[in-house]
């Protein structure tokens, strides 16, 4: 005759706390209150305007293409093309 599992004990749980975790250490304070610190360097870095690009005057300068296209809300589909490390 074979056991029955329904007369098996049931297993422990896995995860028995899936809430966030705490540091047992008490944060410090921050020399820097207003660091976005969950915000990666690049996205901190990365231009929010068009006036904030560097270069590319000839593309995103006043009147110039491409600066007219995106402030229109129409550039459509674009490739740029460029050497490789280009970007």
């Amino acid at each position: 005759m074979g056991i029955l599992r329904s007369h098996l004990p049931a297993p422990p749980p896995i995860f028995t706390d899936m809430g966030p975790k705490r540091s047992a250490v008490a944060e410090e304070p921050s020399l820097f209150p207003n660091a976005r610190r969950a915000e990666p360097l690049a996205s901190r870095m990365r231009p929010k305007t068009l006036d904030e690009f560097v270069g590319q005057a000839h593309l995103l300068g006043q009147g110039k293409p491409l600066r007219v296209l995106i402030e229109q809300g129409a550039p459509g589909s674009l490739i740029f093309w460029g050497p490789p490390g280009s970007g």
